[in-house]
């Protein structure tokens, strides 16, 4: 109930994007609010398809609220844990991106290389591809800092909004 409100009340102060953690329960219902208003939304739900991820909201939504959500979500990124060496690491597994009403692979760990994406396509209509791939690396390494700490987060994140 208490991260139902934060939610909430972030939604207020009308953000570009909601991060969720992760979402078990009713939370849910802020990211289809921030979704309705026009605010971007991110979180995180534990599946390991598009198939069982559709089936998860599924079960946490009423169906008018979930056909909402479906068909404003993007991108799905999966993440698995893997050796490398003699250690485990997290790494981004599959990249799926919804065309129509349909998941398409677009990033997959054979040959670690990014498929043709069809929202870069449409985006590369209003934008220079140049300047696509430089936001998309400066996210890379907003990303990338979270491993150093929130303070190093912050910092990047008031660069980007020229805080």
């Amino acid at each position: 109930e208490e991260i139902l409100q934060r939610c909430f009340t972030a939604l207020r102060y009308r953000p570009d994007i909601l991060v969720v953690g992760e979402v078990r329960g009713r939370e849910i219902s802020a990211l289809v609010r921030a979704v309705a208003s026009g605010s971007g939304s991110t979180t995180t739900f534990h599946a390991s398809s598009p198939e069982e991820y559709e089936m998860a909201v599924r079960n946490l939504l009423p169906r008018d609220l979930y056909t909402m959500l479906s068909l404003n979500t993007a991108l799905l990124i999966f993440v698995s844990r893997i050796r490398i060496e003699n250690s485990l690491a997290r790494r981004i597994w599959k990249v799926y991106e919804r065309v129509n009403d349909e998941w398409r692979e677009i990033y997959g760990p054979e040959n670690d290389s990014i498929y043709t994406s069809y929202i870069l396509k449409r985006l590369s209509r209003r934008l220079l591809i140049d300047d696509i791939e430089a936001d998309l690396e400066y996210r890379t390494k907003i990303l990338m800092s979270t491993q150093q700490g929130f303070e190093s987060v912050e910092k990047l994140l008031k660069k980007f909004y020229r805080v």
